[in-house]
């Protein structure tokens, strides 16, 4: 066996419990807002969007309008009014608060126009829309006919705001002089908001396969990758008491550096540099029978452990040289050893080593 491979006991080791240890990042996926009641018309058409922009300022808290982290909406839904006699015409928009009482359009989504089911019904309008936390939620409405874009619903927190004579454009602020406020009322839609793991703009549960993947949104997903794997220091005494990792008297104990591609679940294997005598392609153990064939290193299999949400980018981890044994922990004796990281998550994860560095124990 080269001096670039372990026991291949230890890399199944690795890649099952990596793989069972997968990591999700994402946040749950939660509805904001809330839809019109059955039949409740608005009193009044509404054709033009320049003028029939509507979000929620302000809400008591129950089915809040107000986004509680980072996402992507991935649909909206309205409740539909009794007569389609002309234009009906919708579209999502996200206001985000800015200084001085004024107002961000954050995001836009494009009108849908197929609003074409009977009245009466709440209508969901697929899209993906990314959000911020505190983001509001809001509509541009097109309605000829009785579809309500804002609601009565007597509660005083309640308040939404009118936007007039700017367009819908996202990147718009919107200063009060263009706002008209409508007290105890609620704005016609609610919106599914997903977490978006990996930033990539498409919603975990619904859009996106491989959440911990920014690069792909279906199988098969590219699994994390793991590179700059070292100790610092490589030669080091091991720390006999306190936490098995970690390290806080000079001298003592290590520091495992390392950087992830994607977020991952990381299995660490830790193997010991032996010299044996080669029998055909085999390298083992020094024996009466073999004592006469040529030098070769293998590396015994000592212990291996599972670090679990592990961030993409530079992590370091202390190492103290101890490990857990039996109902206790033991320490490694004075040697050469091998370090072999086996990353993994939802994505997947490698069946052979992926990363390896050496480290030498001196005695204390």
């Amino acid at each position: 066996m080269s001096s670039r491979q372990m026991p291949r006991l230890f890399v199944a080791i690795a890649a099952i419990a990596a793989s069972l240890a997968l990591v999700s990042i994402a946040e749950a996926a939660v509805d904001l807002g809330r839809p019109a009641p059955y039949l409740t018309t608005s009193g009044s058409t509404c054709v033009s969007v320049f003028s029939c922009t509507f979000f929620q300022a302000s809400d008591d808290g129950t089915d809040t309008y107000v986004a509680p982290n980072a996402g992507v909406i991935t649909s909206y839904t309205v409740l539909t009014g009794d007569d389609f006699s002309g234009i009906n015409a919708v579209g999502l928009r996200v206001f985000r608060p800015q200084a001085a009482g004024s107002w961000l359009l954050a995001a836009a989504s494009a009108s849908d126009t197929t609003l074409t089911a009977p009245g009466g019904l709440r209508v969901e309008i697929p899209t993906r829309v990314a959000v911020q936390a505190g983001d509001h939620i809001g509509i541009a409405v097109e309605f000829d006919g009785s579809t309500a874009w804002r609601y009565s619903t007597g509660i005083a927190a309640d308040q939404v705001l009118q936007v007039s004579g700017v367009a819908p454009v996202a990147g718009t602020v919107v200063t009060p002089a263009n706002l008209t406020s409508f007290a105890n009322a609620r704005v016609n839609v609610r919106a599914h908001l997903e977490g978006d793991g990996d930033g990539d703009g498409f919603g975990d549960s619904s859009q996106d396969t491989c959440p911990l993947d920014p690069t792909r949104q279906s199988v098969p997903c590219t699994p994390p990758t793991i590179t700059g794997l070292r100790f610092a220091p490589t030669v080091f005494r091991v720390q006999p008491k306190g936490e098995i990792l970690r390290s806080t008297r000079a001298r003592q104990g290590s520091t495992i550096n390392f950087t992830l591609s994607q977020p991952a679940s990381v299995q660490f294997v830790v193997s010991r540099k032996r010299v044996g005598r080669r029998n055909g392609r085999k390298c083992g153990p020094l024996t009466r029978r073999n004592r006469g064939h040529n030098h070769c290193v293998y590396y015994e299999g000592g212990h291996h452990w599972n670090r679990a949400s592990l961030p993409a980018g530079e992590n370091s981890l202390p190492y103290s040289g101890r490990y857990k044994h039996g109902h206790g922990s033991a320490l490694l004796k004075p040697g050469r050893y091998r370090l072999t990281a086996v990353p993994a998550n939802a994505g997947g994860g490698g069946t052979d080593p992926v990363a390896i560095t050496d480290f030498r124990i001196v005695a204390r």
